[in-house]
Protein backbone atom coordinates (compact mmCIF):
# COMPACT_ATOMS: atom_id res chain seq x y z
CA UNK A 1 0.00 0.00 0.00
CA UNK A 2 2.66 2.34 -0.27
CA UNK A 3 2.90 5.07 -3.38
CA UNK A 4 4.84 8.36 -3.80
CA UNK A 5 2.65 10.51 -2.77
CA UNK A 6 1.89 8.62 1.13
CA UNK A 7 4.75 10.00 3.05
CA UNK A 8 3.28 13.31 1.86
CA UNK A 9 0.28 12.64 2.99
CA UNK A 10 0.99 11.84 6.04
CA UNK A 11 3.03 14.70 6.50
CA UNK A 12 0.23 16.95 5.62
CA UNK A 13 -2.10 14.54 8.47
CA UNK A 14 0.82 15.15 10.75
CA UNK A 15 0.75 19.02 9.82
CA UNK A 16 -3.07 19.93 10.29
CA UNK A 17 -3.46 17.54 13.38
CA UNK A 18 -0.46 19.56 14.85
CA UNK A 19 -2.67 23.12 13.96
CA UNK A 20 -5.84 21.67 15.57
CA UNK A 21 -3.91 21.04 18.82
CA UNK A 22 -2.31 23.95 19.17
CA UNK A 23 -5.74 26.00 18.03
CA UNK A 24 -7.35 23.76 20.38
CA UNK A 25 -4.95 24.73 23.00
CA UNK A 26 -5.66 28.42 22.45
CA UNK A 27 -9.33 28.12 22.42
CA UNK A 28 -9.18 26.62 25.74
CA UNK A 29 -6.80 29.07 27.67
CA UNK A 30 -8.96 31.98 26.40
CA UNK A 31 -11.73 30.20 28.31
CA UNK A 32 -9.80 30.06 31.26
CA UNK A 33 -8.53 33.55 31.19
CA UNK A 34 -12.39 35.44 30.25
CA UNK A 35 -14.44 32.89 31.62
CA UNK A 36 -17.63 35.48 31.42
CA UNK A 37 -16.66 36.23 27.32
CA UNK A 38 -17.74 34.81 24.42
CA UNK A 39 -16.28 34.93 20.95
CA UNK A 40 -19.41 35.85 19.64
CA UNK A 41 -20.88 39.43 19.44
CA UNK A 42 -24.27 40.42 21.10
CA UNK A 43 -26.16 43.61 21.88
CA UNK A 44 -25.22 43.76 25.17
CA UNK A 45 -21.75 43.92 24.47
CA UNK A 46 -20.87 46.10 21.56
CA UNK A 47 -22.48 49.97 21.04
CA UNK A 48 -23.58 50.73 17.98
CA UNK A 49 -23.93 54.73 18.29
CA UNK A 50 -20.98 55.91 20.72
CA UNK A 51 -17.54 56.80 19.85
CA UNK A 52 -14.73 57.98 21.65
CA UNK A 53 -10.87 59.36 20.83
CA UNK A 54 -9.80 59.22 24.25
CA UNK A 55 -6.39 56.97 24.18
CA UNK A 56 -6.36 54.82 28.01
CA UNK A 57 -2.89 55.52 29.23
CA UNK A 58 0.07 53.21 28.19
CA UNK A 59 0.50 50.19 30.45
CA UNK A 60 4.07 49.37 31.47
CA UNK A 61 6.27 46.43 30.87
CA UNK A 62 5.47 44.09 27.92
CA UNK A 63 2.25 45.07 27.80
CA UNK A 64 2.78 48.60 27.36
CA UNK A 65 5.24 47.41 24.15
CA UNK A 66 1.75 45.46 22.84
CA UNK A 67 -0.39 48.59 23.27
CA UNK A 68 2.16 50.75 20.52
CA UNK A 69 1.18 48.58 18.21
CA UNK A 70 -2.73 47.69 18.65
CA UNK A 71 -3.57 50.69 20.38
CA UNK A 72 -3.76 51.06 24.63
CA UNK A 73 -7.28 50.10 25.76
CA UNK A 74 -8.09 46.96 23.13
CA UNK A 75 -10.61 45.02 24.51
CA UNK A 76 -10.81 41.16 24.58
CA UNK A 77 -12.82 41.14 21.18
CA UNK A 78 -10.75 43.50 19.36
CA UNK A 79 -7.60 41.03 20.11
CA UNK A 80 -8.82 37.92 18.94
CA UNK A 81 -9.89 38.82 15.80
CA UNK A 82 -6.60 40.77 15.37
CA UNK A 83 -4.30 37.29 16.22
CA UNK A 84 -6.61 34.39 15.83
CA UNK A 85 -7.74 35.01 12.12
CA UNK A 86 -3.47 36.44 11.43
CA UNK A 87 -2.34 32.61 12.95
CA UNK A 88 -4.89 30.88 10.91
CA UNK A 89 -3.39 32.57 7.99
CA UNK A 90 0.60 32.32 8.87
CA UNK A 91 -0.13 28.26 8.78
CA UNK A 92 -2.05 28.09 5.81
CA UNK A 93 0.81 30.04 3.99
CA UNK A 94 3.44 27.90 5.51
CA UNK A 95 1.56 24.94 4.91
CA UNK A 96 1.09 26.17 0.92
CA UNK A 97 4.56 26.83 1.02
CA UNK A 98 5.78 23.08 2.29
CA UNK A 99 3.42 21.19 0.47
CA UNK A 100 2.57 23.11 -3.01
CA UNK A 101 5.77 25.35 -3.43
CA UNK A 102 9.72 24.67 -4.12
CA UNK A 103 10.38 27.92 -1.97
CA UNK A 104 13.48 27.88 0.19
CA UNK A 105 13.64 27.67 3.98
CA UNK A 106 14.02 31.56 3.94
CA UNK A 107 11.03 32.35 1.84
CA UNK A 108 8.94 29.68 3.50
CA UNK A 109 10.17 31.72 6.57
CA UNK A 110 9.56 35.07 5.41
CA UNK A 111 6.56 34.29 3.84
CA UNK A 112 4.74 33.06 7.10
CA UNK A 113 6.23 36.28 8.94
CA UNK A 114 4.23 38.58 5.84
CA UNK A 115 1.61 36.89 6.20
CA UNK A 116 0.86 36.97 9.73
CA UNK A 117 2.38 41.20 9.66
CA UNK A 118 -0.07 41.88 6.72
CA UNK A 119 -3.63 39.92 7.82
CA UNK A 120 -2.85 40.67 11.32
CA UNK A 121 -2.10 44.81 10.39
CA UNK A 122 -5.47 44.56 8.05
CA UNK A 123 -7.66 43.75 11.27
CA UNK A 124 -5.23 45.74 13.58
CA UNK A 125 -5.44 49.03 11.93
CA UNK A 126 -9.16 48.78 11.16
CA UNK A 127 -9.90 48.52 15.00
CA UNK A 128 -11.57 51.35 17.38
CA UNK A 129 -8.52 51.45 19.58
CA UNK A 130 -5.95 51.46 16.68
CA UNK A 131 -7.87 54.12 14.89
CA UNK A 132 -7.78 56.57 18.22
CA UNK A 133 -3.96 55.40 18.54
CA UNK A 134 -2.97 55.77 15.21
CA UNK A 135 -5.26 58.71 14.76
CA UNK A 136 -5.20 60.72 17.48
CA UNK A 137 -4.00 64.75 18.01
CA UNK A 138 -0.77 64.36 18.27
CA UNK A 139 0.10 62.13 15.04
CA UNK A 140 1.10 64.59 12.31
CA UNK A 141 1.03 63.76 8.39
CA UNK A 142 4.99 63.16 9.19
CA UNK A 143 4.24 60.42 11.96
CA UNK A 144 1.88 58.47 9.00
CA UNK A 145 4.45 59.09 6.33
CA UNK A 146 6.96 57.32 8.17
CA UNK A 147 4.87 54.10 8.58
CA UNK A 148 4.01 53.95 4.81
CA UNK A 149 8.25 54.29 4.33
CA UNK A 150 9.04 51.30 6.80
CA UNK A 151 6.46 49.23 4.22
CA UNK A 152 9.16 50.19 1.94
CA UNK A 153 11.27 47.02 3.32
CA UNK A 154 8.47 44.55 2.45
CA UNK A 155 8.10 45.85 -0.77
CA UNK A 156 12.13 44.64 -1.57
CA UNK A 157 11.95 41.94 0.59
CA UNK A 158 9.41 40.42 -1.49
CA UNK A 159 10.83 42.15 -4.83
CA UNK A 160 14.22 40.30 -4.39
CA UNK A 161 13.44 36.86 -3.08
CA UNK A 162 9.77 35.98 -4.41
CA UNK A 163 10.27 37.45 -8.00
CA UNK A 164 12.15 35.09 -10.89
CA UNK A 165 12.85 38.24 -13.18
CA UNK A 166 12.71 41.60 -13.56
CA UNK A 167 12.84 42.47 -9.54
CA UNK A 168 14.46 45.93 -9.72
CA UNK A 169 11.43 47.19 -11.70
CA UNK A 170 8.73 46.02 -9.93
CA UNK A 171 10.47 47.04 -6.51
CA UNK A 172 10.46 50.29 -8.37
CA UNK A 173 6.90 50.49 -9.74
CA UNK A 174 5.32 48.96 -6.33
CA UNK A 175 7.56 51.86 -4.44
CA UNK A 176 6.55 54.85 -6.62
CA UNK A 177 2.61 53.49 -6.52
CA UNK A 178 2.44 53.43 -2.30
CA UNK A 179 4.45 56.57 -1.92
CA UNK A 180 2.09 58.10 -4.59
CA UNK A 181 -0.91 57.30 -3.76
CA UNK A 182 0.00 57.31 0.07
CA UNK A 183 0.58 61.04 0.03
CA UNK A 184 -2.70 61.91 -2.39
CA UNK A 185 -4.35 60.01 0.58
CA UNK A 186 -2.62 62.17 3.46
CA UNK A 187 -3.44 65.69 1.31
CA UNK A 188 -7.28 65.11 0.33
CA UNK A 189 -9.76 66.39 2.79
CA UNK A 190 -11.20 64.04 5.34
CA UNK A 191 -14.78 64.03 4.41
CA UNK A 192 -13.27 62.46 0.81
CA UNK A 193 -10.22 60.52 1.97
CA UNK A 194 -12.03 57.33 2.37
CA UNK A 195 -13.47 57.36 -1.46
CA UNK A 196 -10.01 58.47 -2.42
CA UNK A 197 -8.43 55.45 -0.13
CA UNK A 198 -10.80 53.23 -2.33
CA UNK A 199 -9.98 54.74 -5.92
CA UNK A 200 -6.38 53.81 -5.13
CA UNK A 201 -6.71 50.74 -3.60
CA UNK A 202 -8.92 49.58 -6.71
CA UNK A 203 -6.10 51.28 -9.18
CA UNK A 204 -3.72 48.85 -7.22
CA UNK A 205 -5.90 45.86 -7.03
CA UNK A 206 -6.57 45.81 -10.94
CA UNK A 207 -3.08 46.66 -11.94
CA UNK A 208 -1.71 43.46 -9.47
CA UNK A 209 -4.60 41.31 -11.07
CA UNK A 210 -4.41 41.89 -14.80
CA UNK A 211 -1.42 44.02 -15.34
CA UNK A 212 1.59 43.08 -13.00
CA UNK A 213 3.09 39.74 -12.32
CA UNK A 214 2.46 38.08 -9.27
CA UNK A 215 5.21 36.58 -6.87
CA UNK A 216 5.91 33.31 -6.81
CA UNK A 217 3.78 31.52 -4.11
CA UNK A 218 2.63 34.71 -2.56
CA UNK A 219 0.29 35.58 -5.56
CA UNK A 220 -2.22 37.30 -2.10
CA UNK A 221 0.76 39.53 -1.18
CA UNK A 222 0.45 42.97 -3.07
CA UNK A 223 -3.32 43.20 -2.89
CA UNK A 224 -3.79 42.87 0.49
CA UNK A 225 -0.42 44.98 1.08
CA UNK A 226 -2.26 47.95 -0.14
CA UNK A 227 -5.31 47.19 1.50
CA UNK A 228 -3.41 47.59 4.51
CA UNK A 229 -1.53 50.74 4.42
CA UNK A 230 -3.93 52.67 1.86
CA UNK A 231 -7.67 51.73 3.24
CA UNK A 232 -7.15 50.33 6.90
CA UNK A 233 -4.61 52.50 7.98
CA UNK A 234 -4.27 55.90 6.29
CA UNK A 235 -7.98 56.35 6.60
CA UNK A 236 -9.08 58.27 9.47
CA UNK A 237 -12.20 57.11 10.86
CA UNK A 238 -14.65 57.58 13.97
CA UNK A 239 -13.24 55.19 16.88
CA UNK A 240 -16.76 53.89 18.44
CA UNK A 241 -16.42 52.37 21.86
Amino acid sequence: MSSSGSPIRRRRIRFIRATASVFFVIVQKSRERFPNQCIFFSKKNISTSEFSTMNPPIRPGFNGMIDQFIGPGATTYEMLLQFIPACFALVAQLYYSIFYTSQSTLQILLGSMLTFDIVGGILTNSTPSAKRWYHRKSQTFWNHFQFILLHLVHICLVSFLFYSSHSLLLCLFHACFLLLSSLCILFTPLALQRTVSYLWYTIALVCNIQVLPSPNGMQWFFPLFYFKLLVSHLVKEEPYS
